[in-house]
């Protein structure tokens, strides 16, 4: 096992994994393209128990 982190661009919201992520994907739609500013995004599925998140997370809904 890993220890993984990283941080949203402006550092106000951190995360430490501290497990293997069960799935491992990349998605092509739209919206993925969009968020990632690429052709693509990388998604990671992982256990809620061994996910460290600090700082104030917002929620964003797509009307589309």
């Amino acid at each position: 096992m890993t220890e993984r982190s990283g941080h949203c661009l402006c550092g106000q919201v951190s995360y430490t994994l501290k497990a293997d992520p069960i799935v491992t994907a990349v998605c092509h739609c739209k919206h993925c393209q969009r968020q990632a500013g690429s052709a693509f995004s990388v998604v990671v599925l992982a256990p809620a128990a061994a996910v460290d998140i600090k700082g104030e997370l917002k929620t964003y809904r797509d009307t589309a």
